[in-house]
């Protein structure tokens, strides 16, 4: 949905105009968080947690307890 904004706005105000500088922003970001989802999901939501809480991201232990381990699936 970002990307079919981003190239309606790309034709029709430019490369140039603050909407469609935020969009693709947005569709960067987008992009980077589905491929780290992709790579491992337990960093991704702790990562996004941190950032939600404005807090840096401490890279904790995975979790040990095959029941939470259950939770996040890896790849």
């Amino acid at each position: 949905m970002i990307c079919k904004a981003y190239a309606i706005l790309l034709v029709t105000h430019g490369p140039l105009h603050a909407i469609t500088r935020d969009l693709e922003t947005m569709r960067m970001q987008t992009e980077m968080e589905l491929r780290m989802f992709k790579q491992n999901e337990y960093v991704y939501h702790t990562m996004r947690e941190a950032a939600l809480k404005n807090k840096p991201a401490s890279m904790m232990a995975q979790p040990v307890d095959e029941g939470i381990k259950s939770l996040f699936r890896r790849k």
